[in-house]
């Protein structure tokens, strides 16, 4: 039996299903889902799951506008409305997964806050003679933060030019730096929290092929549901990073494609080493996309 058929039986087989779900697989999850701002997180207790659609064909109404003109000229008539693709299946299936995890609510206060002047960068934004050279200018007065984080701020702002950097820290403005002075009390008691997530989950049987069509799958998927199903609801604490994560589910012996990288820095001794800092690498590369890969 081809491994695509063989893990679509393991989905509809409630204690096959909790096999491939551990405990980490729950916690990868629910870092792909959230940004845990005001809560410290400890150990998931239980993850469990079951298959509300398997191989779901999803459609949707689109809207769909069209304007006529007889040839030569003469009266436009506009004429809009839904169109309706025939349904397809856009991924293997469709699950509801509610991960426990051990919570703990974080209480932050400002203890103090200072306007520090940033002497001389006016003029070092007036010698730099291109945009990258400002934004180095700007970065070397904030030595914490990351010079990409920093251009994302101004770029956010409008600020995508030489010109516009310029005019943001011009004479007529006194640019400085606030220092805040955080304290942050995480000494509550733990509090056992349970996070329901739908998932939308991919079966690829060749990885170093598939891997790109499995992310568009269920990219496509999350599209399809996003326009037939409410939008997740925002968890106290924590902030939604993608509503309705994903897995690709993968043979493991595609860990072992010396093309995956390791983690950087790591320097595993054999085999299982090898594949698990490629899968760890794997799993945080994926995050941003909402996607937790898992090794069968």
């Amino acid at each position: 039996m081809q491994f695509c058929d063989r893990t679509i039986l393991r989905l509809l087989d409630a204690a096959e299903l909790a096999d491939l779900l551990p405990a980490p697989t729950g916690q990868a999850l629910l870092d792909a889902a959230y940004d845990f701002d005001d809560l410290a997180l400890g150990d998931v207790t239980a993850v469990s799951a079951r298959v509300v659609a398997l191989t779901p064909a999803i459609s949707s109404d689109l809207p769909l506008s069209a304007a006529l003109r007889p040839v030569g000229g003469g009266q436009e008539w506009q004429v809009s409305g839904t169109w309706r693709p025939a349904p397809v299946p856009l991924v293997h299936a469709v699950l509801d997964v509610t991960v426990t995890v051990m919570t703990r609510g974080v209480v932050t206060d400002v203890t103090a806050a200072d306007a520090e002047p940033l002497t001389g960068l006016h003029t070092e934004i007036e010698a730099a003679p291109d945009f990258d050279a400002g934004i180095d200018a700007v970065a070397a007065h904030f030595a914490e933060t990351p010079r990409a984080a920093l251009a994302e701020v101004l770029r956010r702002r409008g600020v995508v030019d030489l010109d516009g950097l310029r005019a943001a820290f011009g004479p007529t403005r006194e640019a400085s730096r606030l220092v805040l002075t955080l304290v942050s009390d995480a000494t509550g008691p733990d509090v056992e929290t349970a996070y329901r997530l739908t998932v939308v989950a991919q079966v690829v049987d060749n990885l170093a092929t598939g891997l790109l069509n499995a992310v568009t799958a269920v990219a496509a998927a999350r599209t399809g549901l996003d326009l037939l199903a409410d939008p997740p609801a925002r968890p106290r604490g924590a902030t939604v990073r993608e509503g309705r994560p994903g897995l690709v589910l993968f043979p493991a012996p595609a860990l072992d494609d010396a093309d995956l990288p390791f983690v950087p820095g790591s320097n595993p001794a054999d085999d299982v080493a090898r594949r698990s800092s490629r899968l760890s690498e794997l799993t945080s590369r994926l995050r941003s996309s909402g996607i937790v890969p898992v090794a069968i």
